[in-house]
């Protein structure tokens, strides 16, 4: 079972996402802020991460998971409205044709390999 980080201070998006991956049976792991990102990193090393990059420490939630030495895919929420809504849209229309979430995951989401420090 893929792990999956959702990082985003939208609580709405959060839930909404995280509940949509629940039902496909990834393990959806719920973070607000860059504090609770980073805890729940450590804690569960996820496999797919979607984060806002608006958050002030971003840095630190991505060294967390350099130390996981381990490799995911990392997906950033636009900054821009419109551009997150679109994002947003796509991501739901994957997520309604279940096999096409690796699909759409592949086109967006950029693939890290992290080795430890």
């Amino acid at each position: 079972m893929d792990t999956v980080l959702i990082a985003d201070r939208d609580l709405g998006l959060v839930f909404w996402l995280g509940g949509e991956l629940n039902k496909l049976g990834y393990l959806a792991l719920p973070a607000l802020n860059e504090s609770q990102a980073v805890a729940m990193a450590r804690q569960y090393p996820p496999d797919v991460v979607v984060f806002n990059p608006s958050f002030p420490n971003v840095a630190d939630l991505l060294e967390s998971l350099r130390h996981a030495g381990k490799s995911l895919r990392v997906l950033a929420l636009p900054l821009d409205p419109e551009e997150r809504m679109e994002k947003l849209r796509d991501l739901r229309t994957a997520l309604d044709q279940a096999p096409e979430l690796d699909a759409f995951l592949g086109q967006h989401a950029r693939s890290v390999i992290l080795g430890a420090a």
